[in-house]
């Protein structure tokens, strides 16, 4: 492992820039570490060709929870287009998303499902996917109790969306009555 004072002195020649950067872009892994995935985003919006170096990503998006997160350590930029970021990455192959765990079902969370489903993947790691169904509401009520959709279903769709998908993790999230659905949908 480099140090960030070596990588920068390796960084000053041309060449070897265009050779680290795609050793170090290669695959990432940031899922307990919000404010660097943030500034990961930040930088693909910028840098749109080291996002095609990505070939394996684990990243945490709790920062899209402004209850969870302080919103004012997301930039503006990714606030209103986070999943921009997300469209630069061509080239995943193996994704695994932690810190948001509403996505597959969650209605305002429709834009960044799709993003989701149009990448080409042969792997898919969710460390925790949330059923809304068992849920407890507090409270008002959470949207949630309002949700009347299937999550088995929704994974289907996951799933048909993903052609080239070898490996699935959901780790120990996904209860008994979504399992049967997807089951029964799969067939």
């Amino acid at each position: 492992m480099l140090s960030a004072g070596s990588i920068r002195n390796l960084m000053i020649s041309r060449s070897l820039r265009l050779l680290c950067e795609q050793c170090l872009y290669q695959g990432i892994s940031l899922p307990y570490h919000p404010l660097r995935s943030i500034r990961l985003l930040e930088t693909f919006l910028l840098r749109p060709d080291l996002a095609l170096l990505v070939r394996h990503l684990e990243i945490n998006f709790r920062w899209l929870h402004p209850g969870l997160f302080p919103q004012s350590q997301v930039p503006s930029v990714l606030r209103s287009d986070s999943l921009a970021a997300l469209s630069t990455l061509e080239n995943l192959q193996s994704f695994s998303l932690s810190g948001v765990d509403d996505w597959i079902w969650e209605p305002v969370r429709a834009p960044f499902r799709e993003a989701i489903f149009k990448m080409k993947l042969v792997r898919l790691d969710i460390p925790i996917l949330r059923d809304p169904h068992t849920s407890y509401t507090c409270g008002d009520g959470d949207l949630e109790a309002d949700w009347d959709g299937d999550l088995g279903d929704e994974i289907r769709r996951l799933l048909q969306a993903q052609p080239l998908l070898e490996e699935f993790s959901v780790e120990n999230s996904v209860t008994y009555k979504a399992a049967a659905s997807l089951q029964a949908n799969l067939k």
